[in-house]
C-alpha cells in the first residue's frame, strides 16, 4: 500500500501600500543616524533598526555637538537596484544649555560621487524638535552602491543631538522616499 504525502502549501505573500505611495508611485523608510563602535573612532551607520548606540553617553561619543562635527552614515551596499526621488526628512530632538545648532544633511551616492539634494535646519538647544526637508534629485542607484547620509553642525559647544535611537530624547532619523517598482 502506498501513503500519498501531502505537503502544505504556503499562501502568496501579500503586499501592502499606503494609499499615497501607489499614488505617488514612491515608498518612503525611516533609517536612524547611528554611531557604532567599529574601529578606532567608531564608525556611523544607516539603519532601518533602532539599537543602542556605541561609545560613552557620559564622554558625548554619541552626541552630535554643535561645534563644528561633520559625520557621514551609510547604508550598507544595495542588494538590488533603487531610485530614489522625492523629498526626504530629517528629524531629530535638540538639548544642551543656551546654545543653539544647525544641522545641514548632505545625502549623496557614495560611488560615482553623486549628490541628490542638501539642507539645513536649525533648533534652540534646551528642547527643541528639528524637522527640515531635504529636496533630493532622481538618483538611480545599482546593486553594490551605497547611500550617504553626512551630517555637518554649527553652533554652541552646549548643543547637540543624540546619535542613539533608544536616547529618552530621541535621535536623528532621516525617511528617504524610494520609487516603487509596482
Amino acid at each position: 500500500m502506498v501513503l500519498k504525502k501531502k505537503y502544505q502549501t504556503q499562501k502568496d505573500a501579500i503586499a501592502t501600500y499606503d494609499y499615497t505611495d501607489l499614488a505617488e508611485g514612491t515608498g518612503v523608510i525611516k533609517f536612524y543616524c547611528v554611531r557604532g563602535e567599529l574601529g578606532a573612532g567608531g564608525t556611523y551607520i544607516l539603519s532601518t533598526n533602532a539599537f543602542l548606540a556605541g561609545g560613552d553617553i557620559t564622554d558625548g561619543d554619541i552626541k552630535l555637538h554643535g561645534s563644528s562635527m561633520d559625520v557621514d552614515f551609510d547604508l550598507a551596499p544595495f542588494n538590488m537596484p533603487k531610485v530614489i526621488s522625492g523629498t526626504a526628512y530629517l528629524n531629530a530632538h535638540a538639548y544642551g544649555t543656551g546654545d543653539t545648532i544647525a544641522i545641514t544633511a548632505t545625502i549623496s551616492k557614495v560611488s560615482p560621487a553623486v549628490t541628490l539634494g542638501t539642507a539645513t535646519g536649525n533648533a534652540a538647544a534646551h528642547d527643541e524638535g528639528i524637522l527640515f526637508p531635504i529636496t533630493l534629485t532622481k538618483t538611480e542607484f545599482k546593486k553594490g552602491e551605497v547611500l550617504r547620509v553626512n551630517l555637518t553642525t554649527a553652533g554652541g559647544t552646549n548643543a547637540y543631538v543624540s546619535m542613539n535611537p533608544l536616547d529618552t530624547n530621541g535621535g536623528i532619523d532621516i525617511y528617504i522616499p524610494f520609487d516603487l517598482d509596482i
